[in-house]
């Protein structure tokens, strides 16, 4: 005997609200300093966890892992400000999948003593389960770069 029309649509319903529920995470890493060791080489900011909804995305070792079931997802950036003066060269905020750039932005390497905001607009990136997604800082030379709060927000927008 087959179920009741009304528990078919019952569980069908629960399967779409379990597969759509809202994922959004923001990784935090407090203002400090990073060491540029390479010039245009990437140096991670590994944050912790600022504010969450859901439990598809998770921070593992300071990068933002993707859960089963999520295959698109949105993915910004921002920095409350780089100092320009802590070294010469443009400097800049990049989103990463894995080791990949996807995006970035930057601000010219003027010698302003103060801090620069810089943000990555909101980009789809394509995503399967166990992908990272990280911020990184970088600079055109190397030495000491400064920074106020940043902050990487992924936000799961579509699902298998």
């Amino acid at each position: 005997m087959s179920k009741p029309k009304i528990l078919e649509l019952e569980e069908e319903i629960e399967s779409l609200k379990k597969n759509t529920a809202k994922n959004i995470i923001t990784m935090k890493k407090a203002k400090g300093s990073i060491n540029i060791t390479e010039a245009w080489g990437n140096t991670l900011l590994q944050g912790t966890e600022y504010c969450k909804i859901g439990d598809k995305l998770t921070i593992d070792n300071g990068k933002i892992k993707i859960g089963a079931g999520i295959s698109k997802v949105l993915v910004s950036a921002h920095s409350n400000g780089i100092n320009t003066s802590s070294i010469t060269g443009d400097k800049g905020i990049s989103l990463k999948k894995g080791d990949s750039s996807i995006a970035e932005n930057y601000i010219g390497g003027g010698l302003n003593a103060y801090h620069q905001g810089v943000t990555v607009a909101p980009i789809l990136v394509d995503v399967v389960e166990g992908d990272e997604i990280s911020v990184a800082l970088f600079c055109s030379a190397t030495g000491t770069l400064q920074f106020l709060d940043c902050f990487l927000t992924v936000e799961a927008v579509e699902y298998i």
